[in-house]
């Protein structure tokens, strides 16, 4: 072919044809770039496409196999808040699963639902007290705050947990306007401490019940006392030890008192610094 280079008639003939092999270079090397692009952006676009495969899923035999949960996941999302009930291995083979509300709680014995506890508002259930193969689950309100010195469930619920019982559901035992506080060591009587306000004097009493029949004893707290609990049975249940507070925070005062079932009568024990040491008494005596 022939070339006309009459506009370049002054330069020698090998640059006539430099800006056309400039432009095929620069062409070529865009070419290169662009398929470098394409090939750099797949790689990635396949990364991230990995890395979005839940870390829960397992390819088995070309099957998608989910360990997850996913359905009550996607329905926990669409509900746009925990559909999940929250569930604590609480004993040995007992669970409670609480609802997200904490007023409905399934009690579970092993693999049978031995009953529910549902409440008027939030509230807490938990293990209180295990004795031989029994055990006693306690239910108080939540949130509760404040000058508290003593306390216990108002709600007490028995579980036989004894493996071929014929009694493993759930059994309530105590519902008062009180707070339970003790159970004795033969599970025959519980202890409970109930306060009365008649004007500005305020009553507490020790209660002791019998558990087989409700019927109950009461002995009253020396009304200098205006709050009172930590009671407890003595190991032959003869005897019942509690504590004793004015309920002054800038200035408190405790005391500790023994009741003799048999005769009634109380004897103060110890002296003012006898906080906490009721359960360690009985323990002993």
């Amino acid at each position: 072919m022939k070339i006309h280079y009459e506009k370049f008639k002054d330069l020698p003939k090998d640059l006539i044809g430099l800006p056309s092999l400039i432009v095929k270079v620069i062409l070529g090397m865009a070419l290169l770039l662009f398929l470098g692009y394409i090939f750099l952006t797949g790689d990635s676009l396949q990364d991230k496409n990995d890395g979005a495969v839940d870390e829960n899923i397992e390819v088995k035999d070309d099957t998608v196999v989910s360990e997850g949960g996913s359905d009550e996941i996607q329905q926990a999302a669409i509900l746009g808040e925990s559909a999940l009930s929250e569930t604590n291995i609480i004993s040995g083979d007992i669970k409670i699963s609480s609802n997200k509300d904490l007023t409905i709680f399934e009690i579970w014995n092993g693999e049978t639902k031995a009953g529910e506890i549902e409440r008027e508002g939030p509230s807490q259930v938990a293990v209180w007290k295990e004795i031989g193969g029994s055990v006693y689950l306690g239910v108080n309100n939540d949130g509760l705050g404040g000058y508290i010195l003593f306390g216990g469930p108002d709600e007490v619920y028995k579980l036989d947990t004894k493996k071929g019982s014929l009694t493993r559901a759930l059994t309530k035992i105590f519902d008062r306007d009180m707070f339970a506080s003790d159970i004795s060591a033969d599970e025959k009587h519980l202890a409970s401490v109930e306060t009365f306000f008649m004007g500005e004097e305020i009553h507490n009493y020790i209660n002791v019940y019998n558990l087989a029949d409700y019927k109950s004893e009461s002995y009253q707290v020396p009304v200098k006392y205006r709050v009172a609990g930590n009671a407890f049975f003595s190991r032959d249940g003869k005897k019942v030890v509690y504590e004793a507070a004015v309920s002054d925070p800038e200035n408190e005062e405790f005391a500790m008192f023994v009741i003799d079932l048999t005769t009634g009568k109380q004897t103060q024990i110890g002296g003012t610094d006898v906080y906490g040491k009721a359960e360690e008494w009985a323990k002993d005596n």
